[in-house]
């Protein structure tokens, strides 16, 4: 892999205003979707947003504000999910109310994986003298969560100027301990934390240290200190950074899936080998505290400065790290860019640095990152290039990237997962919820198991399982195979060859290709088999019931020797029943409706229609007889009664004569209509005996004329 794979194009986290945005955050949800948030003015003055994305990049949902609290300002939000698809959102809150009536506060909010609240706003920091801001949050394994913060109170441990202070809580979030002080050197300064929970229980804090102590005796540096489960420290306090010249700040932390984790810097030391006015570094870490192989620079690009970086672990032990770029070379020369590197386990470089944004007018600046659950990430980031439909002065923007080079096997949970698979031939299980799952290229097999999934195959010879629910299968390109299952499912096979079977009860196949094959069994329920491109012969989908022509071309349907009920589209259609008790629509267009044996109910929609009758049992008498229940003068609607030899002793093939609502008077070839309370009942005698041998019956008093009919 040189570098990973855009995977769609550039989104705005934000509906399109005038209003500035900043600070955006964007957090992977269980499900498979992922958060935005970010601040932008409301009633009151600044407020934090947020925003549900689906894993294709469309959003979910709709925009909210997630602050309660409106008075003054609240900004700076960060965010962490649960294991149970909600979420929670926290941020510095400026109204000096609820419990903190000093000067700022950090509060916090929880979701549900629906996006609606759970539970009330509620106060974070104990601690209420003075400043509490900056938060940073992580959830943890067993559904607790933690926020650590600045604090500026200089109590509790901390006399000196800003400290880092955290709290942690139960799932439910009711506090779990009190609120305790995470730094231990406190000379000067402590802040910027960031935070991240480790796969063996424990969770990380790491901050920018002021304090000139210890092993870092130049200017700032990164300290980081790891804890238990139940809070209490392990081990001491250590110094991140090995290199110690010149100023090293604003860190970012990820947990990656065997234990270890990573610490991602902003430095002006040059011994990395950028000698710039600042680049990123590293350090990868053991479960223990140890370091895995020595400090790294992440960026290749050295010109001027790199700044402000983020970091995301993904799915394969390798993680990933994005910064501010001033370079303004590469692929952006007008200001600030956003760039990325992904790393191996080790802190090796694998590919190559890459530019994340795609606008590069004016700056990009502030990334975010996050790991999405199929194994993809996306990188956010604030925008001032008052480009494309956001004429905001600065935006938010964010683009999906694929690291993925090899196929991936995925297995979902209780959650309503979103899946996209590698385009490399994926194995991938939604198990229960609704599932949604994409499985791009390469020859896929998607299972969504329980619930009502929609699953999509992609490019490539596809395998895709609704099962239990009712399910939206879409081969998409290839020769694809659809199995329903149970429940209500439609079965797309799209381009190719495809072979689909719905199982058991009322299923909807979707046809394009006359190699198409549908398969049911008698007794799986009303069927129904549509088209849009091809003519649908429904003797070929056998115990298919129902067909249903789509779209605007002129297309014809055919029935069975089963009961069908037959629907034309906007084209101009011939729809033939066939035999059996059939109801037929001719929709909008000039359409052809033969209703052939059986007692059929037609109706030819919008448009001039033909009712056809090709012999005298088409149409019976007394309840046999057919019911067109929408025939129309106005819309030059006609039956066509010229297929019928109406003198059966005569020789040749003879015409009928209309002889309007008179009666019959024993004379062969005699068409004549009647009227009842609320139908117009058209008559044929075909041997002259003064009896109807035939008859249709029209909804509606009409009074007939020679002009209805093609004799």
């Amino acid at each position: 892999m040189t570098r990973p794979a855009r995977f769609g194009p550039e989104i705005l986290l934000k509906t399109p205003t005038l209003a500035s945005t900043s600070w955006p955050e964007l957090t992977g949800l269980a499900d498979g979707r992922f958060l935005a948030t970010w601040t932008a003015p409301d009633a009151s003055g600044i407020g934090v947003f947020a925003q549900m994305f689906n894993a294709d990049g469309s959003t979910s949902g709709a925009e909210f504000l997630v602050n309660t609290q409106t008075l003054l300002d609240q900004y700076a939000p960060a965010a962490a999910a649960f294991d149970d698809g909600g979420f929670i959102v926290t941020w510095t809150d400026y109204s000096a109310t609820g419990g903190d009536l000093s000067g700022r506060a950090v509060r916090a909010q929880m979701y549900h994986a629906d996006g609606t609240a759970n539970g009330a706003e509620f106060l974070v920091n104990t601690t209420t003298t003075s400043t509490q801001f900056t938060p940073a949050i992580a959830t943890l394994a067993d559904g607790r969560f933690v926020i650590s913060w600045a604090d500026l109170s200089q109590t509790g441990g901390d006399l000196s100027s800003y400290a880092v202070r955290a709290q942690m809580y139960n799932a439910d979030g009711t506090a779990f301990r009190t609120e305790f002080l995470v730094n231990t050197a406190t000379a000067n300064y402590q802040q910027s934390p960031a935070i991240t929970a480790l796969t063996n229980g424990r969770f990380v804090i790491s901050w920018t240290d002021g304090s000139r102590t210890g092993d870092d005796l130049s200017g700032d540096a990164v300290r980081a200190q790891i804890y238990n489960a139940d809070g209490t420290a392990f081990g001491a306090e250590f110094v991140v950074n090995t290199h110690t010249s010149g100023g090293q700040n604003n860190p970012s932390l990820a947990a990656l899936e065997d234990g270890r984790f990573v610490v991602t810097w902003s430095t002006s030391d040059t011994s990395n080998g950028d000698t710039s006015s600042g680049s990123i570094a590293a350090q990868v870490f053991n479960a223990d505290g140890s370091r895995l192989g020595a400090e790294f620079g992440a960026n290749t690009t050295t010109e001027l400065g790199q700044s402000f970086p983020a970091i995301a672990a993904l799915g394969n032990g390798r993680f990933v790290i994005a910064w501010e770029d001033a370079s303004a070379s590469g692929g952006d020369t007008s200001g600030r860019a956003i760039r990325a590197q992904v790393f191996d386990f080790d802190g090796s470089a694998y590919g190559n640095e890459f530019l994340v944004n795609t606008t590069t007018t004016d700056n990009q600046t502030g990334p975010s990152i996050t790991a999405l659950a199929d194994g993809r990430f996306v990188v956010g980031w604030s925008d001032v290039s008052d480009n494309g439909p956001d004429p905001s002065t600065s935006g938010a923007r964010a683009q999906i990237f694929d690291p993925r080079d090899s196929a991936i096997q995925l297995f979902g949970s209780i959650l309503d997962d979103d899946f996209v698979g590698a385009h490399l031939g994926d194995v991938i299980t939604g198990f229960i919820g609704d599932d949604k799952i994409t499985g791009r290229g390469g020859s896929d097999v998607l299972n969504g198991q329980d619930g009502n999934d929609t699953i999509t195959g992609g490019r490539g010879n596809d395998i895709l399982h609704g099962e239990d629910g009712n399910d939206i299968l879409n081969g998409n390109t290839g020769s694809d195979q659809l199995f329903g299952g149970a429940g209500r499912d439609t079965l797309n096979g799209g381009f190719g060859v495809d072979y689909m079977a719905g199982g058991t009860q009322n299923d909807t196949y979707i046809v394009d290709n006359y190699g198409d094959m549908v398969v049911e069994h008698s007794g799986e329920g009303t069927d129904l088999v549509k088209s849009s491109n091809i003519n649908l012969l429904m003797a070929n989908y056998r115990n298919v019931e129902n067909g249903t022509l789509t779209g605007f071309e002129h297309l014809d349907i055919a029935g069975s020797s089963i009961r069908n009920t037959l629907n034309g589209n906007f084209g101009n259609n011939v729809i033939d029943g066939g035999a059996g008790k059939d109801r037929l629509w001719g929709d909008i267009g000039s359409d052809t409706l033969i209703g052939g044996l059986g007692r059929d109910v037609m109706a030819g929609g919008y448009g001039d229609d033909d009712f056809v009758f090709n012999d005298i049992a088409d149409s019976a008498r007394g309840n046999l007889r057919d019911i067109i229940t929408d025939f129309s003068q106005a819309e030059m609607d006609q039956i066509d009664l010229s297929g019928i030899d109406a003198e059966t002793t005569a020789g040749g093939d003879q015409a009928f004569s209309f002889i309007g609502a008179a009666d019959f008077s024993n004379t062969e070839g005699e068409l004549r209509y009647r009227q009842t309370a609320s139908r117009t009942i058209v008559e044929m005698d075909v041997d002259g005996d003064g009896r109807a041998d035939s008859s249709i019956a029209l909804s509606g008093l009409i009074t007939l004329t020679a002009g209805d009919f093609i004799l």
